[in-house]
């Protein structure tokens, strides 16, 4: 069951805020990765007891070292968020605790098939923000949902050209690590489009 939430999850990352859901009645976003990574985590716990696989038990316990003085934090400026109506914040300390299911999954599958995955949802990913550029290059109808008023900057799905591009310079870097000059220059293009001054400079 993790290998195929492993792989669901993979699909639906590219797709960013097309796979969301949001009523004013809730007063936060669903995001379907969210609940995937979660069950991610439920899966790994149930095979974990069934002696499927190993957890790595070091990592697990500086997560949870790092949960703990996390949650803390939150306690003691607990008043303040209530004030604020920042409740919203525990979700960053629940998403803290289960994306690295994401990478403890990742250990239990076959790499090769992984890495296949991987490279399909990046490719899908890069895709959809170059059709978002030539196609809609005007992203400011969305300032009334939220969203900065991007003009003709590749932001794709994440409709956030900083977010996207940094992504893209993280796997261009992975890719000149491997000598693979030639794809790592090909996405040297998308991140150009997105006139993002932070992922240049983490580029």
């Amino acid at each position: 069951m993790t290998r195929y939430l492993l792989f669901l999850s993979l699909l639906i990352w590219p797709l960013g805020h097309l796979l969301t859901y949001s009523n004013s009645a809730l007063g936060f976003t669903i995001y379907y990765l969210d609940i995937c990574v979660f069950l991610i985590c439920v899966s790994l716990i149930f095979e974990a007891k069934k002696n499927s696989i190993a957890l790595p038990t070091s990592t697990l316990k500086s997560l949870g070292v790092f949960t703990l003085f996390l949650v803390i934090s939150w306690l003691v400026n607990i008043s303040n968020t209530v004030r604020n109506g920042n409740l919203n914040s525990i979700f960053y300390i629940i998403r803290i605790i289960t994306y690295p299911g994401v990478y403890i999954a990742a250990l239990t599958v076959d790499q090769k098939e992984l890495r296949k995955i991987v490279a399909f949802s990046f490719s899908v990913f890069v895709l959809l923000g170059l059709l978002q550029y030539f196609f809609m290059p005007d992203l400011r109808l969305f300032k009334n949902l939220g969203f900065d008023d991007h003009y003709f900057r590749l932001a794709g799905t994440l409709l956030d050209p900083n977010f996207t591009g940094v992504i893209i310079a993280s796997v261009a870097i992975y890719f000149i690590f491997l000598g693979r000059l030639k794809i790592a220059t090909l996405l040297i293009i998308p991140l150009a489009l997105t006139f993002s001054r932070a992922s240049y400079l983490s580029f």
